[in-house]
């Protein structure tokens, strides 16, 4: 299977954002209160 440079592009941003997402809800659950991951606008997180 192939993939565009689009696809590939889409593709970083979804998971990227399902990768900040399962962060943010296994930090938050270890905590037992909601733990913003990140300290940019949405959901980036540079490494």
């Amino acid at each position: 299977m192939r993939f565009t440079i689009d696809d590939l592009i889409l593709l970083f941003f979804c998971y990227s954002f399902i990768g900040w997402l399962w962060e943010t809800i296994y930090c938050s659950i270890r905590e037992r209160a909601f733990q913003y991951r990140g300290f940019l606008m949405g959901p980036y997180f540079p490494v």
